[in-house]
Parts: C-alpha cells; structure tokens; sequence
C-alpha cells in the first residue's frame, strides 16, 4: 500500500495546478494545493481500508454475502438474479479458500492452466443458503442516523 499512496502523492503533487512550493525550485516542485489534495485523497484511502479491515474481521463470510445481497436486491428489477450472483460468489471464495489452505498447491503464474485440474478435486456437492436476519434496534439507530445526517447535508448544502 505503500507505493500506492507514494504514486497518488506524486501524482497530484505534481499535477494539479497551483502555488508551487517556495522553498523548492520551481522546475521540480509540486503544488501546495496539490500535496494538501494528495494527502486528503491518502486518508480517504486509508479510512477505507480500515473499514473495511473492521468489516472483515467482525463479520463471517455468510454474513456479508447476506449483507450484499441485500443491497444488491434492487437490481433484481433490471433484470439481474441476486439470488445466483450471490451463491456464485460464496462458493468462488470458498473454492479460493480451499485451494490456499491446501499444501501442495503453490500458486504460480505459470499453473494457470492447471487450476481446471485443481479444482475439479474440490467437493462440488456444496449447497448454499442465505438466511435473512432481521433487522435489531441498532441496526434501525444507525440506519435513521445516516438517513437524517445526509437528509441534513443535502439541506444545509454542505459540499462534499
């Protein structure tokens, strides 16, 4: 991660337009208003993934598959099937899971074309079920929260 928020640094250090910092020759130097909008793009990167990290490390993989199906349930009247998207992708990192706990397989980009062979040893009697839970009070707080802070930004016109 780290190159990557070095390359995002340079990369709107460098090209957004600006001030140029005094202290550097301006031939090489960024922008103020480029690093100050670097490091912003950083943290927002950063808060990101530690959400995220949150994320996975409280729920099972059960659990957000049921918490993606669930926002995903309206794209069922464009004609896409949640149902089996959802299935398709608990069983794929199921099978990705497999194949990383098991010893003799050391992945290399050169087996690619022995992966077929691989997974067809894994167990393909596997049934998948989600089960909707309710909604609990704390999960109504928070949704009414969020709904009324953002209800609140779009009226007071807070930019973004």
């Amino acid at each position: 991660m780290k190159w990557l928020f070095i390359s995002i640094f340079i990369i709107y250090a460098y090209g957004t337009p600006g001030e140029y910092i005094s202290h550097i020759p301006s031939s090489v130097a960024p922008t103020i208003e480029g690093c100050i909008l670097g490091i912003i793009q950083i943290v927002k990167l950063i808060i990101a993934l530690a959400t995220l990290s949150i994320l996975f490390a409280t729920s099972s993989k059960e659990q957000l598959m049921i918490g993606l199906h669930l926002m995903l349930l309206p794209l069922n009247l464009l004609g896409l099937n949640t149902n089996k998207f959802t299935a398709r992708l608990l069983l794929t990192l199921g099978y990705v899971e497999e194949l990383a706990a098991n010893l003799k397989f050391k992945f290399r980009f050169d087996q690619l074309d022995n992966m077929l062979s691989t997974t067809e040893l894994i167990n393909h009697s596997r049934v998948v079920t989600l089960h909707n839970l309710a909604f609990k009070w704390t999960d109504i707080g928070v949704l009414i929260l969020l709904f009324t802070s953002t209800a609140a930004l779009f009226y007071f016109k807070v930019p973004f």
